[in-house]
Order: C-alpha cells, then sequence, then structure tokens
C-alpha cells in the first residue's frame, strides 16, 4: 500500500510511505506519480517511508533502484536529495545495494524519520 503527501515548509517535501506488502500495482502507483512530480518541472526532495512494510523485498528494491537510474539525468535536475526511513535491520543491506552505484543525489539510510528530515533541510 502506498500513502503519499508534501510538505512545502520550509523545502518542498514529498513523503511516499509504503505499509503492508509492496505489491505491483503499489509501484505503478509509486513510479505514476514519481513520473508526475518530474514531469512538473519543479526542484523536491523525498522520503521513502517504508517502516510500515510486512517485510523488505529485495524484488521492491532492485525495481526501484533500476527505475531511478533509469532516469538518473531527470532526477538529478530535480530531485535534490533522498532518505530512506526503514526499520534498522534492513539498513545494512540497503547500504551494502547502494555502494555498489554512485548515488544520484545526496541520500540517507535511517530509521529515524526525524533524523531523515534533518537531513533534508541540511541539504
Amino acid at each position: 500500500m502506498l500513502t503519499y503527501k508534501s510538505i512545502s515548509n520550509p523545502i518542498d517535501i514529498k513523503i511516499f510511505k509504503f505499509s503492508k506488502k509492496i505489491d505491483n500495482n503499489t509501484f505503478i502507483d509509486y513510479e505514476n506519480k514519481f513520473n508526475k512530480l518530474l514531469s512538473e518541472g519543479k526542484t523536491f526532495y523525498v522520503i521513502f517511508d517504508l517502516l510500515n512494510i510486512d517485510n523488505f523485498s529485495i524484488t521492491f528494491f532492485t525495481q526501484q533502484m533500476h527505475y531511478m537510474y533509469s532516469k538518473s539525468n531527470i532526477i538529478k535536475k530535480y530531485l535534490k536529495a533522498s532518505v530512506i526511513v526503514i526499520n534498522q535491520s534492513y539498513i545494512p543491506v540497503i547500504n551494502f545495494a547502494m555502494a555498489i552505484k554512485k548515488e544520484i543525489v545526496p541520500n540517507l539510510v535511517t530509521s529515524n524519520l526525524e533524523e531523515g528530515v534533518h537531513f533534508l533541510l541540511n541539504n
């Protein structure tokens, strides 16, 4: 399941909150929303909140990485920084996977939402 919201003060933060199971329909919904953001031609920051997912899916993560790298030129233009908020036990796996490829924009992986917001405010 996916919920989406925007916070515009003091910076434009888009929050994609995933919960329960992330299936293909959820990923398509996410892609559509993210594509719409990119098409608006405005800079923004993103939080991917995965704290309430049932379990971490490497399939979802690889789909997400492939999607982001396939759009890296436009993402570099509009996305200023991103945060992945996830259960502490998954952080080493995500950090390892992200170390394989050069990051597109500054990114933080954390289990603390407030730490993530602080990171975005300082980037």
